[in-house]
């Protein structure tokens, strides 16, 4: 009986993945490759326990020689490529070997799988970007790997056919933690620079890769090398939807927005079924203040991606989360700033919808609900979305309850935690019973976070409750008790205590210390610690407060930049335009940004910002090509 399908692999050094990997496929393939190119760790130990087909190779800097002698091993009628930080999908394994047996050739023939990038810290689910690869193919004689890096099939008998399947790769080997661990970045610029020649110095593939590796340590390289990709660059080159969303998105972080939307735009001409290129649009409009046009561009990607889900199309081109997710996110943002709660809530909800452990999202919609209905509305709410027989739902609620300071929430949810028979840490304990207002009985052999450790110090009123280890933290608290308890201090050292003090007065203000957080208010903070309470009251929706901080501000001439646009913004969300102007200008005036731009010209009558947008362009000239600065 013939093998149906070969798992061929190259390793070095990969003990904590391989197992994951090997794994994921015992029911899928028949027979497993494993070409290790000189491993230090367990690696063939694992291997060895999953085939006996496990054989040495010296590493020479090239991916494609390695490859190829992986295959050299493998018997099977098609072979699948997989590295050890990637694992397959975990259902669907029957469906593919049916489809494989009724897809035999004599043609060379590759199947384009779907491969799902985890990038950033790993666990962020709204950091995944969608790529796709020829990881299944036909074990044709004439079929060889070829380029040192970022290797790519090729057969003797011309170009391989390619067919497109919907079988789905998780990829984890873009994390920060693993690019830091095995330094791939400094692998890669090795092989490219023995790769460099003057006949590929122009060659778009070799440019892409070279960008990507650029990307972080050196944008503007990255940009260079995006630049020549881009000229030759094909639209059906398989690489070029990647290319465009790092060309992009490196283009908006070096405040290059006028290149950036004309990249865009351009895209949304080639590819107008995918949500990418509008949600790029969103997101730079956003970052320049243009929330009205903002608003609009992300709602037409929501309804793109709306209609290509309805007739089972994809609706992205690279990142999955460009649809739904991170259009409902922006929205929400941008509704809130708006002064209108409702509409910001329907889109955190529609987010959840798709991705329930989005907790930034989580938290700002349960402090908003909780805000506006009673709390056993909200439980009776949230039950819908994370039911709390799972445990684990409602550790992840008590833990948000806390630090949103509900107590009300946070002690029902605790209550779930205990029927369960789970544990709770030690320091969401002390932080519950500071939330309830309990006496406090604190173990002096388990150390507390600093931040909860002055915190506990200062509202019983000793330094030694609770062990603090950082310096700052310590001197900090040192100076609040003094202030508390009527002694003397010394107001300049605050100076050097901002960031602390203001860290110490939101948690004042969320747990309900008033009486501590008035006093330290009133008699400790300076005018920049007041502007950082000011502005975190009036961006979490604590208005009244935030206006009273706001006016003392503007009484001592002493509001900021960020003050006045938030103020600016207060006015314009009641319908007072000619109130908002000034603070406005007034903003733009005290600090310019180039990011102001949108807000003063939504924000400003027509005549008001023509004369603020010729002081605008001649502090950013680079921006006068952008759309929308029209006079």
């Amino acid at each position: 009986m013939l093998t149906l399908l070969s798992l061929c692999m190259i390793v070095k050094n990969e003990a904590d993945t391989l197992e994951r990997c090997l794994d994921s496929v015992t029911s899928l393939v028949d027979e497993i490759i494993i070409i290790d190119t000189g491993s230090t760790d367990n690696t063939k130990e694992i291997a060895l326990r999953y085939t006996n087909h496990v054989y040495d190779f010296i590493w020479n800097d090239d991916f494609a020689a390695a490859r190829n002698e992986s295959l050299r091993y493998a018997t099977g009628e098609w072979i699948l490529v997989l590295d050890a930080d990637e694992f397959i999908q975990s259902d669907g394994h029957y469906e593919l070997r049916q489809y494989l047996i009724a897809s035999r050739t004599d043609t060379p023939i590759a199947l384009i799988t779907r491969i799902y990038n985890r990038i950033g810290n790993g666990y962020d689910e709204t950091n995944i970007m969608e790529s796709s690869g020829a990881r299944l193919f036909n074990n044709h004689r004439t079929i060889r790997y070829q380029n040192p890096i970022h290797e790519q099939l090729i057969s003797d008998h011309g170009p391989v056919a390619l067919q497109s399947i919907s079988f789905i790769i998780h990829h984890t080997g873009y994390t920060d933690e693993t690019l830091h661990k095995k330094n791939k970045s400094a692998r890669n610029m090795a092989i490219l620079s023995k790769m460099h020649t003057a006949s590929n110095s122009q060659d778009p593939y070799y440019n892409f890769i070279l960008g990507n590796e650029y990307y972080k340590g050196s944008p503007l390289e990255a940009r260079n090398a995006y630049r020549l990709a881009s000229q030759h660059t094909k639209p059906t080159d398989t690489w070029f939807p990647h290319l465009m969303d790092r060309y992009i998105s490196l283009e908006i972080s070096l405040g290059n927005y006028s290149d950036a939307f004309g990249l865009i735009k351009n895209m949304q001409q080639l590819m107008p079924n995918k949500t990418d290129y509008l949600c790029l649009e969103g997101i730079l409009l956003e970052t320049l203040g243009f929330q009205k046009r903002s608003v609009n561009v992300l709602e037409s990607c929501i309804q793109v991606a709306d209609r290509q889900q309805n007739q089972n199309e994809p609706f992205w081109a690279v990142q999955p989360t460009y649809g739904f997710i991170v259009p409902h996110q922006l929205l929400g943002e941008i509704f809130f700033k708006l002064g209108d709660i409702d509409t910001a809530l329907h889109h955190w909800h529609q987010l959840l919808q798709h991705q329930n452990k989005n907790l930034r999202v989580l938290s700002r919609l349960i402090e908003q609900v909780t805000a506006r209905q009673p709390i056993d509305t909200v439980i009776a709410y949230l039950e819908q979305i994370y039911p709390i027989q799972q445990s684990m739902n409602a550790v992840m609620l008590f833990k948000i309850s806390l630090s949103i300071g509900n107590e009300q929430l946070a002690w029902h949810y605790s209550q779930h935690i205990y029927s369960a028979k789970q544990p709770i840490d030690y320091q969401d304990l002390v932080t519950l019973a500071l939330l309830k207002k309990e006496p406090l009985s604190i173990d002096q052999n388990i150390a507390l976070p600093d931040k909860l450790a002055a915190f506990v110090n200062i509202v019983t009123g000793d330094l030694r409750t609770a062990i603090l280890q950082d310096e700052r933290y310590l001197e900090l608290t040192k100076l609040v008790l003094d202030v508390l308890h009527g002694r003397s201090w010394d107001p300049e050292s605050v100076t050097y205590y901002e960031t602390e003090l203001s860290a110490v007065l939101q948690q004042l203000y969320l747990f309900g210390f008033n009486e501590h957080y008035l006093i330290l208010i009133e008699s400790m903070a300076n005018a920049s610690t007041l502007n950082t309470i000011a502005n975190w009251l009036y961006e979490r929706g604590n208005l009244a407060d935030a206006l009273e901080l706001f006016e003392v501000l503007l009484r001592n001439n002493a509001l900021e930049s960020n003050g006045m646009l938030n103020v600016g913004q207060w006015h314009l969300n009641n319908g007072d335009s000619e109130g908002a102007s000034p603070f406005f200008i007034e903003a733009f005036r005290q600090q310019p940004s180039v990011q102001m731009i949108g807000l003063l010209k939504e924000g400003l009558p027509s005549e008001s910002f023509n004369e603020l947008c010729n002081e605008y362009l001649r502090l950013f000239p680079h921006m006068s090509g952008f759309p929308g600065l029209g006079r």
